[in-house]
């Protein structure tokens, strides 16, 4: 039982950092290189504002901006990260109790409790998604 929440635990924070990891460093990297390379970059006010485009870009991408959406997000994402940590230590105190009679009412409360707030981060990365192309960070997070 353990061990595949923790599973879950560990796949939803590895897509995160796979979608940070690949989204903001390859495309985001990309364009602002292709940007500072283009014959139209040929002054120093150019570069500066391709420099600050792509700034801008990856502060949303990471949901680190001031919008609405990625302070939710972030406020989601720390509660899970608080939750994993009750997650931890409710599990370090009751391993062996759970190998021999099953989860503790707390551990179980606590993993209910990371389940509400996963899918509650996911149903609210999912609106983001389908809201528009400002919010496009949201769409490539569902993809991994």
């Amino acid at each position: 039982w353990l061990h595949s929440r923790w599973q879950q635990v560990r796949h939803l924070l590895a897509n995160f950092k796979g979608y940070l990891l690949t989204q903001l460093l390859n495309e985001r990297w990309s364009r602002f290189v292709r940007a500072i390379e283009s014959p139209e970059t040929d002054s120093l006010a150019k570069l500066r504002a391709a420099h600050r485009n792509f700034l801008r870009r990856a502060c949303a991408s990471c949901f680190l901006d001031d919008s609405r959406s990625s302070k939710l997000v972030l406020e989601c994402l720390q509660r899970v990260m608080s939750i994993t940590t009750k997650l931890y230590h409710t599990s370090k105190n009751c391993l062996a109790q759970t190998e021999r009679r099953g989860p503790s009412p707390e551990l179980l409360q606590a993993w209910e409790e990371f389940q509400r707030t996963q899918q509650f981060l996911l149903r609210t990365v999912k609106v983001l998604a389908e809201s528009g192309p400002a919010n496009g960070a949201g769409a490539l997070l569902l993809l991994h």
